[in-house]
């Protein structure tokens, strides 16, 4: 964003950022990477930075009737879409996490988050993409256990990197994978164990791309009803 004007500290940014927040955590994963953008400037921001911060408070008032729908037909098992925006920060160069799980076809928990460390390749940040959502995974396994839905199979990670996918699925430890901190190799262990099963789906159709990345009006009305929010 631009710097049009001075510091200006006489709009709210900072409350109108944490609830925005709050929103996009409880009920509105439609808004989660736009509110994550706009969170970067809490301890500088400029009118451009109010105006963007109020572009998704239109949003919210155009689409307030829009809502995670639970329709309470058992549809299946556990299933999660991990994705990632290898760079995507012009200011850090680090890439955007983003996932989203579904149970019984309905969403019940996504993040949007820049990863802490700098990935040097497109592979790199969906690997790192998958091991965040793979914690969550087995967190969401132990909550369904304590609630007496115990998953019958492997929880399905969909992901749209081949090479992301088969660098998890093979035990050789590749010399030009060495960067990679150990604890990413946690997510191999989940695989051959069984835990996870990591299936490719085409970007096209991954749920997860409006969590790492901006989208045109068209693939963000895409990416709502594949949420399955509904008014």
């Amino acid at each position: 964003m631009g710097q049009e004007e001075a510091f200006v500290p006489k709009y709210p940014y900072r409350e109108l950022v944490g609830a925005l927040m709050y929103i996009a955590t409880c009920t509105r994963p439609d808004i989660a990477h736009a509110v994550g953008e706009v969170a970067k400037f809490c301890e500088r921001y400029d009118k451009s930075h109010w105006t963007a911060a109020k572009r998704i408070l239109k949003h919210l008032k155009t689409t307030q009737d829009l809502s995670i729908v639970f329709s309470g037909i058992n549809k299946g098992e556990l299933i999660g879409f991990a994705d990632a925006n290898w760079a995507g920060d012009l200011d850090t160069r680090r890439s955007t996490t983003g996932y989203v799980f579904f149970l019984n076809g309905s969403v019940i928990s996504w993040n949007s988050k820049r990863q802490p460390t700098v990935a040097t390749s497109s592979t790199e940040a969906e690997y790192m993409s998958l091991y965040s959502a793979t914690q969550e995974a087995i967190w969401l396994r132990g909550l369904l256990k304590d609630l007496n839905y115990c998953a019958k199979n492997a929880t399905t990670i969909f992901q749209d990197n081949q090479g992301c996918i088969a660098l998890a699925k093979n035990p050789v430890y590749h010399s030009r994978t060495k960067h990679i901190d150990i604890k990413f190799h946690f997510l191999r262990e989940k695989v051959a164990s069984a835990v996870i099963a990591l299936e490719f789906k085409p970007t096209e159709e991954m749920v997860a791309d409006g969590f790492t990345k901006a989208l045109p009006r068209d693939k963000h009305s895409k990416f709502i009803t594949g949420l399955c929010m509904a008014v």
